[in-house]
């Protein structure tokens, strides 16, 4: 009866997915990517390959995904590569990427879709990235005796693995041959449940921040290093409007001498005119006009309307206040640590995030539980610059937690790797 029902509810995933098509340009491009997913791999087809398949669900876990890639080319560059993508937001930035050897999208989980794509691509090893714990695709990869590793897995005992209806979701934990996860307490869950193939090891995602905060180039955020001069920089990352209002009500008193880089989440003409209509009464510039290096000097807030950048302003700011917590969901806190940035965030969302708390309790970030805390909170990190001390916390937790790629490369060249390839 389960399998009915998750048979059931793909299924309708998919119809809703495709009845969405006319309102949603990610509804279409989430159906239109799949069509030729079989053609392109039967053109790719390969008996005689070492193939390492590795599925991402996003663009956040290609992230995480990437530093082992990367070492895995470099390391061994005949083996191939096939980078499969669920989510439309990670395929359109990234399928032209070019440590992969082919980049598609996961065709939806059923029955005869696993079985068809597992034999087109063929894989000698399967790698999945942190989410996206597909019934068919699993138990195709078990049928098949093709080892399947999960890296950078996190697990709470309110996902429905561990309900008393989620049975068959947990045998598919029984499945991979090894489980990295990201803390002790996905561990001790995973072996309270009989699971005990699992290793606790640094979230792969600080190897790929701590990479990009040493090879940052100055010419291509030159804009913002003249808009920086010799002032205090406070970005607010991924922004929203609640993060903004509370910026504007302080930009007049404690934040007088600090200079603010706007990067909302929403980029859209219609936002960004909002912005600055919003902060009209001071003086503003666009990182996609032309200013002399005199006037974006002059300016108080520089509004990026433009993504890509965000992770490499980060190297110029002090502080940083992460957009999302009010909302759903905060964004990315480890992209500001890298570069030794005080942190703050609201409440939402942040407990999915294991390096939230572990920020929070080094004295790398802030909390903000209810927006008429932000004022103080604040101030208190300006107040003899308490903030710099933040920071370099900050800078020292992506110190420390680097290697997790490393781990995992060591586990496949020794159980793997050495076998077929050398």
């Amino acid at each position: 009866m389960s399998i009915l029902l998750y048979n059931g509810s793909i299924k309708l995933y998919w119809l809703i997915i495709k009845i969405s098509t006319p309102f949603s340009p990610k509804a279409k491009s989430w159906i239109v990517g799949r069509k030729n997913v079989f053609t392109t791999l039967q053109e790719h087809k390969s008996e005689n390959e070492f193939r390492i398949w590795i599925h991402v669900s996003s663009l956040g876990e290609f992230e995480q995904g990437r530093p082992i890639i990367e070492s895995l080319k470099k390391n061994h560059p005949n083996l191939k590569i096939i980078l499969t993508f669920f989510s439309p937001s990670g395929f359109e930035i990234r399928k032209n990427y070019q440590q992969a050897d082919l980049i598609t999208y996961l065709p939806i989980d059923t029955k005869n879709n696993a079985k068809k794509f597992i034999e087109l691509v063929n894989p000698s090893l399967a790698i999945f990235i942190k989410y996206d714990f597909w019934f068919h695709y699993f138990n195709q990869l078990k049928n098949k005796n093709i080892p399947l590793i999960l890296v950078s897995a996190l697990f709470r005992t309110n996902q429905i693995f561990f309900k008393s209806y989620g049975f068959i979701f947990l045998d598919l934990l029984r499945i991979p041959d090894h489980i990295f996860v990201q803390n002790e307490e996905s561990k001790t869950i995973l072996e309270k449940n009989k699971i005990h193939h699992v290793s606790v090891i640094p979230d792969t995602r600080i190897d790929r921040v701590f990479q990009i905060s040493k090879t940052i180039k100055i010419d291509e955020i030159q804009k913002a290093v003249d808009f920086k001069g010799e002032s205090k920089i406070l970005i607010l990352g991924s922004s929203y409007e609640t993060e903004e209002n509370l910026i504007k009500k302080m930009i007049r008193n404690s934040l007088n001498d600090w200079k603010i880089i706007i990067t909302p989440h929403d980029v859209s003409p219609a936002r960004i005119q909002s912005i600055c209509h919003e902060f009209s009464e001071h003086a503003c510039v666009l990182w996609t006009e032309n200013y002399s290096k005199e006037d974006i000097s002059k300016a108080r807030i520089l509004i990026v309307d433009t993504i890509g950048l965000l992770n490499k302003l980060y190297s110029l700011s002090n502080i940083v206040f992460i957009g999302g917590g009010f909302n759903k969901s905060i964004h990315n806190l480890l992209e500001p640590a890298s570069f030794g940035n005080a942190i703050m965030f609201g409440p939402n969302g942040h407990q999915k995030f294991p390096e939230a708390g572990e920020l929070i309790n080094q004295d790398a970030a802030v909390l903000i539980k209810h927006p008429d805390d932000f004022e103080l909170s604040l101030n208190n990190l300006i107040k003899e610059n308490a903030y710099l001390n933040y920071g370099q916390n900050a800078k020292n937790y992506i110190n420390t937690h680097t290697g997790g790629s490393s781990n995992v490369l060591d586990y496949l060249n020794k159980n793997y790797l050495t076998k077929f390839l050398d």
